[in-house]
């Protein structure tokens, strides 16, 4: 294995896991988003 294959394997990996990494963060915000409306007739 050369060290370029190893630098194109670690960028491919780590451009996937910034994009599941902001999918996730999303996904946690819009969850956050639905139970702020779900819970604001009970607050007010």
């Amino acid at each position: 294995m050369k060290w370029i294959d190893f630098k194109a394997g670690f960028r491919d990996f780590w451009n996937e896991f910034k994009r599941v990494k902001f999918g996730l963060f999303g996904l946690i915000l819009l969850f956050i988003f639905i139970l702020a409306i779900l819970i604001n007739p009970y607050i007010g």
